[in-house]
């Protein structure tokens, strides 16, 4: 089986349009998919804030919601993705030891020709 092409989307800080571009991507490439990741959230809890926090979703194991009944949220990036017309959203629930293993689990649940990912902090 043929992988996937995988594009990256990431920035050092919030509010410099990642999402924005990934939308626009979304709906330049029909068949691609979505991943959000909680980079961000985790980004924020090392740094002691409550605010966009996912420390209550996370297990002893990376947690992948995939497709629209589990993705979809109005004005949040998994919903905006779907909007855009992406094939498929997978959100990645990770702590940062399993940012790796959970990535490669999400890549082995996209079918289409490709998948944009988002929420990769750099550091």
């Amino acid at each position: 089986m043929q992988r996937a092409t995988t594009i990256a989307i990431g920035g050092f800080t919030s509010e410099v349009g990642k999402t924005t571009l990934m939308c626009e991507l979304i709906a330049a490439f029909p068949g691609w998919e979505a991943i959000q990741d909680n980079a961000r959230a985790l980004s924020l809890l090392r740094q002691g804030s409550q605010a966009c926090c996912v420390s209550h979703l996370l297990t002893d194991q990376p947690v992948i919601h995939s497709g629209h009944a589990e993705t979809f949220t109005p004005g949040k990036d998994t919903g905006r993705y779907w909007e855009a017309g992406a094939a498929n959203v997978h959100w990645l629930i990770v702590t940062e030891a399993q940012i790796e293993e959970g990535i490669r689990q999400t890549l082995e649940r996209v079918s289409g020709p490709g998948v944009f990912v988002e929420g990769i902090q750099l550091y």
